[in-house]
């Protein structure tokens, strides 16, 4: 398997990451219950597999290699940019979390049973990384054919 066909492949995990997010921010949303360790779990996944993982490959193999081809390298400054954005929206979804269960110790077990607004900020983060990978993952696909075409 290539470079581009890797990353490719991983954006098709990454999807299934984003639909549970827009999921869970749906949930949230609606008031309905979701529990907080599984929102650390995706969290995690954002900043270890999509992060550090999937975009370090892009940062510090791939793009690098085709930047300087083909004139790709706005392109690839673009590409950056947005795994900034991705890297900002994880962690401020990552600081609500931090609030919602400083909420939680500091409130009784039955007020914790009902949501409040206070996890609007939850579900917002959530839905906006979701928004997020639907577009940038887009975007990289079509790149990453057309790199595969010029070569």
């Amino acid at each position: 398997m290539n470079a581009t066909q890797n990353l490719k492949n991983d954006h098709i995990t990454i999807r299934r990451v984003k639909e549970i997010a827009q999921k869970c921010s749906n949930k949230l949303y609606a008031n309905q219950y979701v529990p907080i360790e599984d929102i650390e779990i995706i969290s995690v996944i954002i900043e270890e597999f999509v992060d550090h993982f999937h975009h370090g490959k892009e940062e510090k193999a791939y793009f690098p290699d085709t930047k300087d081809k083909n004139g790709f390298a706005e392109d690839v400054r673009k590409f950056l940019i947005e795994h900034e954005l991705g890297r900002r929206i994880a962690t401020m979804l990552r600081r609500e979390l931090n609030e919602w269960k400083r909420k939680m110790k500091e409130t009784s077990p039955e007020i914790n049973k009902h949501y409040t607004t206070s996890l609007e900020p939850v579900a917002r983060f959530l839905k906006s990384y979701a928004v997020f990978i639907d577009d940038h993952t887009g975007k990289e696909d079509k790149f990453f054919d057309l790199v595969d075409e010029r070569n």
